[in-house]
């Protein structure tokens, strides 16, 4: 028998004599602003402290989970809403343990794609009809400004003071800030990293929704590009989640190419 203590969003899984067989959680959040309607992500994870080699204790959790995510679905009527585990690839007993749960699939993941900039001509740019000024985040002003307008766009991954200070110390580090009347508006971060050879990474980009389809994305990519060029760099990298269908549309416009998967998402819509 197994007895069950909801606490909050956390179950806990017992036998009768009070030993822990299994714990889970659920956590809920605004997912980034990157779909064609705002979704509420319901992320679960659980573990077992017994031999469970045929998933069950783990999968009531999960199911008992599930309940909780379709209970609070109630209070986010106007949102797509999705629950889901994100693992490693090679978590293959992760991977089969929530493959195994009614509705469940991988239909999301975090994929690296790269871009080969050697035989690549970027022509001149286009002119687009706001202020571009590369930023480097000098004033506590200008990063308190970016960090402010990104949060607006990825709600689940919030910058912090220290975190774009660390970015500053990063080789080849390069902010490049559109603004329209002096508000920004659209943001591309760039540095150099160094896997078996030095690649440039674009660390992040983001457009204000309400200026989107209006070329700035392709802009600030291309002016990343023409950046590495410039610093004898012949391949930039990214990542981007698979779901994020604007995003990969616009990467594989401009030559990226998918590389590897770093993260397998595995859920459902409810």
């Amino acid at each position: 028998m197994i007895v069950v203590h909801d606490s909050k969003h956390e179950i806990i899984a017992k036998d009768n004599s009070g030993n822990i067989l299994g714990e889970g959680y659920i956590n809920s959040f605004l997912a980034s602003d990157i779909f064609n309607k705002d979704r509420v992500n319901f992320f679960i994870q659980v573990t077992s402290d017994t031999e469970d080699k045929d998933f069950l204790i783990r999968k009531y959790i999960i199911n008992e989970l599930i309940k909780i995510a379709h209970n609070s679905r109630k209070n986010y009527w106007e949102y797509n809403c999705r629950v889901y585990n994100c693992c490693f690839p090679n978590d293959s007993e992760n991977i089969r343990l929530y493959s195994s749960i009614k509705g469940f699939k991988h239909d999301e993941g975090m994929y690296v794609l790269s871009c080969d900039l050697k035989n690549m001509n970027i022509n001149k740019l286009s002119n687009i009809p706001f202020e571009i000024k590369e930023n480097d985040f000098i004033s506590q002003l200008d990063t308190l400004d970016f960090i402010r307008e990104h949060n607006k766009i990825f709600r689940d991954a919030p910058y912090s003071i220290n975190e774009i200070d660390y970015l500053k110390r990063q080789e080849g580090f390069r902010s490049i800030t559109i603004y329209d009347k002096g508000n920004v508006i659209a943001n591309i971060l760039l540095l150099v990293k160094k896997d078996n050879k030095k690649y440039g990474w674009v660390e992040d980009l983001f457009v204000n929704q309400k200026y989107r389809n209006k070329g700035l994305g392709e802009y600030l990519i291309l002016r990343g590009l023409s950046y590495f060029k410039s610093i004898y760099i012949d391949e930039s990298r990214l990542e981007v989640w698979s779901s994020n269908k604007r995003g990969m549309n616009l990467y594989y416009k401009l030559g990226y190419e998918f590389l590897e998967e770093t993260q397998i998402s595995i859920g459902m819509m409810i």
